[in-house]
């Protein structure tokens, strides 16, 4: 069964509160500005929902203007600094995501946690309460971009029950956007054959940030290898940058639509007559039999 993934420009949420001032308006009037196809706002920290007071109004505002909502959540699978509760926690929080806010699917942030010993374990509870309840939940990976650097991670076990690859391919450090996602979807395709979905550095951190020609790299790769949609971390550090915002906003993602009918200069004599006499029929010049009318 083929579930649903997010397709075309997409954009993190991190705190809604943070975000065009928590404001539903303003975040559906930004989303429209950038030609957004869809979001994911963070809906889940561990085994506790997270900000669940400003979600709803959120997606709904954003799905009043035709933009698909999706969840995320940083899951630890077993208590941690950041994480509370436990892999089995984390599933039905995951449940309860779902069912409250009627999103379009699920994204599982795993990183550090998911390094310490038990994690596969973890894993396969996390995915077994999630399916149990919600077998045709569409579920994606956002994790670290080389997975060859990160072997402790569950990989098998999350991306056997998982959709969609999203990997963080943050470039932090270095200025090589396109060389750092071609290496980052030949690894994660070598695990498994799943369609892959970028996040970008949209962030300043430590010193330093991306140039606007290196979001456009970005862009430009993911369009050249014809992934099916692209996004960026995070809304609220693109506040802080009004070009950042700019130059995403000018990244064209249309959604695929009919091929454009060939021109009627180009068409066989027959489909000529065709259309003629169909539009004659519909002045009603000709009869239904194709027949001239008389006046």
């Amino acid at each position: 069964m083929m579930r649903a993934i997010p397709r075309g420009k997409g954009m993190f949420i991190w705190q809604v509160a943070a975000s065009s001032h928590g404001s539903p308006i303003e975040l559906a009037a930004r989303a429209q500005e950038a030609d957004l196809s869809w979001v994911a706002i963070k809906t889940q920290n561990g085994g506790r929902l997270f900000q669940e007071a400003l979600v709803q109004s959120a997606a709904d505002a954003f799905r009043a203007i035709g933009v698909d909502v999706w969840g995320w959540g940083y899951l630890g699978g077993a208590p941690s600094l950041r994480t509370w509760g436990n892999a089995a926690d984390e599933a039905r929080a995951t449940v309860e995501t779902m069912r409250r806010f009627g999103l379009a699917g699920f994204i599982i942030d795993a990183e550090s946690e998911y390094k310490r010993p038990g994690a596969d374990g973890w894993a396969k509870i996390y995915i077994a309460g999630v399916r149990s309840t919600m077998p045709d939940l569409s579920l994606g990976l956002c994790s670290f971009r080389f997975p060859r650097l990160h072997p402790e991670i569950p990989w098998s076990t999350f991306l056997g029950a998982c959709d969609f690859h999203m990997p963080q391919v943050y470039w932090q450090a270095a200025h090589n956007p396109r060389e750092q996602l071609v290496e980052s979807r030949r690894q994660l395709l070598a695990l498994k054959d799943l369609p892959f979905i970028p996040v970008g550095s949209a962030y300043a951190e430590h010193g330093w940030a991306p140039t606007i020609q290196e979001l456009d790299v970005f862009d430009q790769t993911a369009r050249d290898i014809q992934l099916p949609g692209i996004t960026w971390w995070s809304w609220q550090a693109l506040d802080n940058h009004p070009d950042w915002w700019a130059a995403i906003a000018g990244h064209p993602w249309l959604p695929p639509g009919p091929p454009a009918p060939a021109p009627f200069s180009r068409l066989a004599d027959a489909k000529r007559w065709e259309l003629v006499e169909r539009g004659l029929k519909k002045q009603g010049i000709l009869d239904a039999a194709g027949v001239p009318v008389e006046v």
